[in-house]
């Protein structure tokens, strides 16, 4: 069977599965057999989508091929199909066995293992057409007060860069350092603080966008 999971990334709408009729060069259809079912939600979330194929890009449609076991619990998944990067391919693998559960396919009423096949489609799409992975900068200056109190004494400066993704409605639906400061504690005070200053912008970044921050800590008088 092929089971079809389509996924917007965090620049457009969640996943959703939908089934389709059993393969013809799969074991688990004939007489006296039931195929199985799924019996949780088969989606990607849009914080399944990896950062660097985000940023790349990248899409495509990963076919992958796995056992389900007696128990409905997914396990042997492999790839039958490559989307054409392995970031996404990967990341089929490790959502398909780790949250998929199914009702096991039956003989006779008994439960069976069976293998089986799931289409899952990389898709990102932005409503103003703009092409996916497209990604706007911009800059803030740090005051001395949202420095940690460690890092003012000891005059640590520098600028963490990092990446986010706006959803939506306009939240962050994911934050990451790309650049560090130098300094730890820096890094960590720009990701606790960024959703705050991206508030306080007018204009505010417009929904499903990808954002690189420059976050400057400086103590040197403005």
């Amino acid at each position: 069977m092929i089971v079809m999971a389509t996924l917007t990334a965090g620049l457009g709408a969640p996943a959703f599965a939908q089934s389709s009729s059993p393969a013809k060069d799969l074991p688990c259809a004939g007489p006296g057999l039931t195929p199985p079912a799924a019996a949780n939600a088969h989606v990607m979330h849009e914080g399944d989508y990896p950062l660097l194929s985000m940023i790349l890009g990248e899409q495509g449609v990963t076919v992958l091929k796995f056992l389900i076991k007696s128990d409905g619990t997914v396990t042997d998944a492999g790839i039958d199909k490559s989307s054409g990067s392995m970031r996404l391919d990967d990341t089929a693998k490790e959502v398909a066995t780790e949250r998929w559960l199914y009702k096991p396919a039956t003989a006779d009423g008994k439960p069976v293992a069976c293998p089986w096949k799931v289409q899952v489609v990389w898709k990102m799409s932005r409503p103003d057409g703009a092409a996916p992975g497209s990604i706007s900068s911009l800059k803030i200056e740090m005051s001395p007060e949202d420095y940690p109190p460690d890092a003012r004494a000891r005059g640590e400066e520098g600028i963490a860069v990092l990446l986010a993704a706006v959803g939506n409605d306009g939240s962050l639906q994911m934050v990451a350092v790309v650049r560090s400061s130098g300094f730890a504690d820096l890094d960590a005070a720009s990701m606790a603080l960024l959703a705050t200053k991206i508030k306080s912008l007018n204009p505010q970044p417009p929904p499903q966008t990808l954002i690189i921050v420059n976050m400057v800590w400086s103590l040197k008088p403005k």
